[in-house]
């Protein structure tokens, strides 16, 4: 398996956690336009088509990282369609953001924010696995979940979470990944 989709699958499992249920034969039809939509706008976002790392990346913000619930108490991250463009560790996702809205506002009458990343993450996630002519790489079916509720002030979220940071070793990173 290339070392791409070995750095992509944990984080699409990591955000195949949430509060959303699987979706219903009505939703595919819905997920086979979505995806025709995503596509064209990954396409259009440049030769390397940097709107495909850059939508995984959103939704592994959107939906991992412990939140900072006062006197350095935390709890667990969800979905939530919001995201802090104040954080350090979110540089770079309002234009990520900002690329995605047009198709979100296309569905946004069919599913939340928060679905709408989270399916936007695993059509980037099969895409760049598609692209991939290097491998023949088999990557396993990724369930599309539905139900999960946007937070109050979604798209713009005002939760200070934390992330690893690029210094993490091997072994922070998979306690990371434990501990969250």
């Amino acid at each position: 398996m290339s070392m791409k989709l070995l750095t992509m699958l944990p984080i699409a499992l990591y955000m195949m956690i949430s509060l959303g249920s699987a979706y219903s034969n009505s939703m595919k039809e819905t997920v086979k336009y979505l995806r025709e939509d995503l596509r064209e706008e990954f396409d259009d976002s440049g030769a390397d088509k940097p709107l495909l790392s850059g939508t995984v990346r959103l939704v592994f913000h959107d939906c991992a990282g412990p939140i900072e619930s006062g006197d350095n108490d935390y709890t667990r991250s969800i979905c939530n369609g919001c995201i802090n463009h104040d954080l350090t560790s979110n540089r770079g996702l309002k234009v990520v953001t900002d690329q995605l809205e047009d198709v979100y506002e296309h569905y946004s009458h069919i599913m939340s924010r928060a679905d709408f990343y989270a399916a936007a993450g695993t059509i980037a996630i099969e895409y760049a696995q598609e692209l991939d002519k290097d491998y023949n790489d088999k990557l396993p079916l990724i369930p599309y979940y539905f139900g999960r509720k946007d937070c109050d002030s979604s798209p713009d979220g005002k939760e200070d979470k934390f992330f690893p940071i690029p210094i993490f070793s091997w072994s922070d990173n998979e306690e990371w990944f434990k501990e969250n």
